[in-house]
């Protein structure tokens, strides 16, 4: 953290110099070590906060700032507190699903068991019954065909007919019984799965179901509800609570991978030295108005050093020019001389001299030339605060904002550069001592953390209860799907059955009426005709 602490305020540092020009002047080595914005290069400094980053110390930090976090503390006490109370919630459930749902059928299995044997025994009696009406019908056909007689008897007739008159009752009883179930049914299904098994009917069916607590509902909802998602870590907020196994194992993850990287790149470490302690003051004009142009290319890219250099990193020029060589260039050899610079015996340049009055006498182009030649003896002038040179105490995190000159600002991004570079060998140190620490001891060793990211993981990837909503669905759809048309079917085979016995006993009805009453006329006529036919043949004697 020390070491990510102290390259952010250098590079925040570098920033607040190197975002605008001072003067128009750039700070190049602002803009080398810390990079810029709009052309997303993320300088020196940059590429060593990024191979730290790559390497393992970052992830063994990460993974010591998630433990400390979140494994630790309040957090660590509301992760078990979280833990329990769905523990405790669970159980309660447990004991009202079990009473309110489980032990209904469980207990009614017996009265369930006497029912199917009353239907058994119900169905087969009017199934014999049918049969005994079929067997009667057919015998009293038999007999009145059969019959020698003159007028055959219409008893088995009439027989026939009151069996099926009674089975046709029965059977219309039945019918009617059975489609008015279906109609419950129906209602009851429809009741079932639009308005109970839903999340607003968890809650207005509370009490009903005895879910007293607001934790047993939405273990309702979760578990139970059409819509309900069936993931309790979500309910109960484990998500959350238990999150640091998600993030331990992508920083373990990154760890392993990290593991041949290098905390430390010694020729970037060097460089980083070099360039803050050898180039802090490296600004180069950025030139608006027009300069000699045999030598624009030295004008507009002089710096504030004395002397020419050898540019510091390759570019077009392999060269960038000093304060001498600007002076040179204003308007030929020997004729200007910076107060800063080391070379001439001319007119001389400084904060305030030459005056206005005298630059206006000289060419447009070195009246330029000199305005510009001004601003760099301003930027140099001891004392003149136009740097950002802010510093960090490590220890407190405390930042002092101050402005400083140019020679202050110089040393002072190679005080930051060395602070930065300090921080990242003491990094490099720790980090190769406690990379067994991480990889073995934590893991594999007395806090056993493989163990309980293994038992979070899997309580977060099994801890769900939709399988409750399936077997409550599978015993529905049997319900509603199977049983209740099976019902219907039932009802209307009985119905079908008692229209069928009515044309049934229709025609048994006939034929009983045909014997009787050709039987009852027959004998009516027989002593008639016995009665008054003996007398006329008395008579005729």
């Amino acid at each position: 953290q020390r070491f990510a602490d102290a390259a952010a305020h250098m590079n925040m540092v570098l920033q607040e110099n190197g975002h605008t020009e001072i003067l128009d002047h750039v700070c190049s080595i602002c803009r080398l070590l810390a990079g810029h914005n709009r052309t997303g290069d993320v300088g020196l400094l940059g590429e060593i906060v990024q191979q730290v980053d790559a390497s393992p110390a970052s992830s063994m930090n990460a993974i010591r700032d998630t433990i400390l976090n979140r494994l630790t503390g309040d957090n660590l006490t509301a992760a078990v507190s979280a833990v329990r109370n769905a523990e405790v919630s669970l159980l309660e459930f447990r004991r009202i699903l079990g009473r309110q749902f489980v032990q209904p059928f469980v207990g009614s299995q017996d009265d369930f068991a006497s029912l199917e044997d009353v239907r058994n025994v119900v169905f087969d009696g009017v199934g014999a019954w049918a049969i005994l009406c079929v067997i009667l019908g057919m015998f009293a056909l038999f007999v009145a065909k059969k019959s020698r007689r003159k007028y055959p008897a219409a008893q088995p007739s009439a027989c026939a007919w009151c069996c099926t008159f009674i089975f046709c009752i029965v059977a219309q009883l039945v019918g009617g019984a059975l489609l008015t179930s279906t109609i419950v049914m129906t209602e009851m299904c429809d009741f079932w799965e639009n308005d109970v098994t839903t999340q607003q009917g968890y809650i207005d069916y509370a009490a009903e179901f005895e879910l007293e607590t607001n934790w047993t509902r939405s273990i309702a909802q979760t578990c139970m509800a059409s819509t309900g998602t069936g993931r309790l870590t979500e309910t109960f907020g484990l998500v959350g609570a238990l999150g640091f196994q998600q993030e331990l194992d992508q920083h373990y993850e990154t760890f392993e991978v990290t593991l041949a990287s290098k905390v430390l790149d010694n020729a970037k470490n060097d460089q980083l030295r070099t360039l803050a302690q050898n180039w802090g003051g490296y600004f180069q004009l950025n030139a608006k108005l027009a300069l000699n142009p045999s030598g624009i290319d030295q004008l507009n890219m002089s710096t504030l050093f004395a002397h020419d250099r050898a540019n510091p990193v390759p570019s077009s020029s392999s060269t960038v020019f000093g304060l001498d060589t600007y002076a040179n260039l204003i308007a030929g050899p020997g004729k200007y001389q910076f107060l800063h610079g080391t070379s001439g015996d001319a007119v001389m340049i400084n904060s305030t001299h030459p005056t206005e009055d005298f630059i206006i006498t000289q060419p447009v182009l070195v009246q330029h030339a000199l305005r510009y030649a001004k601003q760099k003896e301003q930027l140099l002038e001891t004392g003149a605060t136009w740097f950002r040179c802010d510093t960090l105490d490590l220890d407190s995190g405390n930042v002092t904002e101050q402005m400083c000159d140019f020679d202050s600002f110089s040393a002072h991004v190679g005080s930051l550069a060395n602070q930065v570079l300090a921080e990242l060998e003491d990094l490099g140190a720790e980090a190769a001592a406690a990379q067994r620490l991480f990889q073995y001891d934590i893991r594999e060793g007395d806090l056993g953390l493989n163990n309980i990211l293994q038992q979070v993981r899997t309580l977060l990837n099994r801890f769900t209860c939709r399988f409750v909503w399936w077997r409550l669905k599978s015993i529905t759809e049997a319900m509603c799907r199977t049983v209740t048309p099976s019902l219907l079917e039932a009802a209307g085979a009985w119905i079908a059955m008692a229209c069928f016995s009515l044309v049934i006993i229709f025609i048994e009805y006939k034929v009983w009426r045909h014997l009787k009453d050709n039987r009852a006329v027959g004998l009516d006529i027989e002593r008639y005709e016995k009665k008054y036919g003996e007398g006329k043949r008395h008579k005729s004697l």
